[in-house]
């Protein structure tokens, strides 16, 4: 886009708005020249642009540096994926092992409370 092009697209979206304002103006039965001084307060307040030098924005050069991929060690992968292999069966062992003994320790409490008449004691000593 030329900056004549963007000249004529801003003119035109000027010109759509105060176009709008009238009609809301009307709409609401303000009188028109509100909208004319709501417009030339609203102008107040924008800055003035520079433009900008596009023939300069357009002649600056890009350099790019891509590293190159190095060929993988394929044997060191291997080594890393066996060890990594055995930590997460020795881990898998360790919990099968936990859960074991949690379910032995619970065996051996329902054999002392329901074997040697524990619950029915603790029951008498309530009442």
């Amino acid at each position: 886009m030329t900056l004549e092009e963007g000249c004529k697209v801003v003119e035109e979206m000027n010109a759509q708005s105060i176009a709008n304002q009238k009609a809301v103006s009307s709409a609401l039965g303000l009188p028109q020249d509100t909208a004319e001084e709501d417009k030339s307060s609203s102008e107040d307040e924008w800055e003035e642009m520079v433009p900008v030098d596009i023939d300069e924005s357009n002649a600056k050069d890009v350099q790019v540096t891509l590293k190159e991929k190095g060929e993988k060690d394929w044997w060191a992968i291997y080594l890393r994926q066996e060890v990594n292999k055995c930590v997460r069966e020795n881990w898998e062992n360790a919990h099968k092992v936990n859960i074991l003994c949690y379910i032995g320790h619970l065996q051996y409490l329902r054999k002392v409370a329901l074997e040697e008449n524990l619950v029915p004691s603790l029951m008498l000593t309530t009442v």
